[in-house]
């Protein structure tokens, strides 16, 4: 999975984002 958000340049962000994301719609 790749995310391209604007102003997500750290990988902390992304990981954050992501793990919000599963927490939510339960997707991989």
């Amino acid at each position: 999975m790749k995310l391209e958000i604007e102003g997500m340049s750290c990988n902390h962000c992304r990981m954050r984002i992501e793990k919000a994301l599963k927490a939510v719609d339960g997707i991989e």
